[in-house]
């Protein structure tokens, strides 16, 4: 291969490194400036995941029904990724209830369990138990907070995947024109 063949080639993907960078960038900025639209496309897609998914693991429990015995698990979990993905893709909003719930009792549960190690360091008369206490309730309050109102996490899930988008985009940016740069001095 030539010089020139390799430079050609080398600038096809300067060129493919800056769209991906460019297109990133423009899908974090629509990501925030349209948030109800971009949660509930990103819920579809998960659902449409899980529905791919849920087929494909239906599909391979009845060929392999055959040569294993327990194929019944297999077969009603893959049902249960399509009843799943279907409801995700007609109630996309369902994700967020889904996932402010277990983030939520995942904190309640954390909570009590650090409010509880307090209380156990104050019987010792450790001086830390009060910032355990404060942590531990701090950690109930967010808890509470997301059940009463799931729609913060779906806020800050959606912020931090765009911010990490437009991050990564820049990224490219940079990379490319940094790239074509290397290539003109060498």
């Amino acid at each position: 291969m030539t010089t020139t063949e390799k430079v050609t080639k080398q600038g096809h993907i300067l060129w493919v490194t800056l769209l991906k960078g460019v297109l990133l960038v423009v899908l974090g900025v629509w990501m925030l400036s349209m948030p109800q639209e971009s949660f509930e496309g990103l819920a579809f897609l998960i659902g449409l995941i899980t529905l791919i998914g849920g087929l494909i693991e239906t599909a391979y429990s009845y060929y392999s029904r055959k040569k294993h015995g327990a194929w019944g698990w297999n077969l009603s979990g893959g049902i249960m990724d399509i009843i799943l993905g279907i409801f995700l893709m007609v109630n996309p909003m369902a994700i967020l209830a889904l996932i402010a719930i277990f983030i939520s009792f995942w904190l309640l549960f954390f909570s009590v369990l650090i409010i509880r190690k307090s209380i156990i360091l104050k019987r010792l008369g450790r001086k830390s138990w009060k910032g355990s206490l404060a942590f531990g309730l701090v950690l109930l309050l967010i808890g509470i907070v997301l059940i009463w109102h799931p729609q913060v996490v779906g806020i800050t899930l959606l912020f931090w995947l765009a911010f990490s988008f437009i991050t990564l985009g820049l990224f490219r940016i940079i990379l490319a024109f940094q790239a074509r740069n290397f290539m003109k001095k060498s």
